[in-house]
């Protein structure tokens, strides 16, 4: 069965599309998991910059829900979410974005997700 190429998700009340992430870019951030590398701030930028690139939030744009994305090289692109600021909401995006991602990876290796991994459990 086909991964599917997104995952909508509602944070906040707000409705976000998850999508896939090039498989490039996955292997290098499960890559990047298991050499604990993401402790280095270089490394965890360009995890974000992967993660929050495949992220839009879902509006009503004449009848229709349209996504619109929310980050690009280093910056918040929808002023209105106060995404900036709005820690438990990045949060949420980015391990909700990681799961996708990569989760089924690591589900195949038995663990229980992403985040239950030898190179998370420190």
């Amino acid at each position: 069965m086909a991964k599917p190429h997104f995952k909508d998700v509602t944070i906040n009340g707000r409705e976000f599309r998850i999508s896939a992430v090039p498989a490039l870019d996955g292997t290098w951030i499960i890559a990047q998991m298991g050499l604990r590398a993401y402790g280095d701030p270089e490394v965890y930028r360009r995890i974000q910059d992967c993660l929050f690139g495949a992220i839009s939030v879902l509006r009503d744009v004449g009848g229709e829900r349209v996504p619109m994305k929310i980050y690009e090289g280093g910056r918040w692109l929808v002023p209105d979410l106060e995404l900036e600021y709005d820690l438990v909401a990045v949060q949420e995006l980015y391990t909700e974005a990681l799961e996708f991602n990569v989760g089924p990876f690591f589900t195949r290796m038995g663990f229980a997700s992403a985040s239950t991994t030898p190179a998370t459990n420190q």
